[in-house]
């Protein structure tokens, strides 16, 4: 996806304000030291909804697009701005001329920044990975963005990998993976490569690197 942009603790924090790409952007971070409060529901859950009942759950913005797109793409308000009130996490697109193609992309944009910041706590005993995670540890190549499953099987991903402490070892025993399997399979897909480095780098642990 072009322009796509990307603990322990007790409770999610509203996430600060933030940019990444060129007409696709998805704002905020939640930093590593946030979890979910008990209340509130795992970034599964909300990845499991339909477009439109996770579209339910937005404010939605419309405005006038800026950058590449010629004079009748800034004339009308085309751009997309999604604020999902669940999380405070937010995302826009601004690329097309078409209020309902941005709206799509708007979405999948904040699908994945909630697999990559929206974290839940894991119990390590008796793990197995959820379907989503186990399908995208066995295709090869694994699936990348675009894909279905994609952003559930990071959200699996990521919550284990921060209940490991980060550990590629103790996360790659839990999935059945080689270590430097797992760490060539994560460092082949640059967003979430740079999230585990975030999460590790967080934790004075040495970055992953292409071995």
């Amino acid at each position: 996806m072009k322009g796509s942009t990307l603990g322990g603790g007790r409770a999610a924090t509203r996430p600060r304000g933030g940019r990444r790409g060129a007409g696709l952007r998805a704002f905020g971070r939640i930093g590593d030291a946030s979890l979910m409060s008990d209340l509130a529901l795992p970034a599964a859950a909300f990845l499991a909804l339909s477009d439109a009942a996770l579209l339910a759950q937005c404010e939605l913005q419309t405005f006038r697009g800026s950058g590449p797109g010629g004079q009748k793409r800034n004339k009308t308000s085309s751009a997309v701005r999604l604020h999902h009130r669940p999380t405070g996490l937010a995302a826009e697109a601004t690329r097309t001329r078409s209020q309902h193609e941005n709206r799509r992309m708007a979405l999948r944009a904040l699908r994945l920044r909630l697999a990559l910041e929206w974290r839940a706590p894991v119990a390590l005993a008796d793990y197995r990975p959820p379907a989503a995670l186990s399908t995208w540890l066995a295709a090869a190549p694994p699936p990348g963005p675009r894909s279905a499953g994609y952003a559930s099987a990071i959200a699996a991903l990521l919550d284990l990998f921060v209940a490991c402490e980060c550990s590629v070892r103790a996360v790659a025993a839990h999935v059945g993976l080689g270590s430097a399997a797992l760490a060539r399979r994560l460092l082949r897909d640059a967003t979430l490569g740079q999230k585990v480095n975030e999460l590790r780098l967080a934790r004075q642990l040495r970055r992953l690197r292409p071995g």
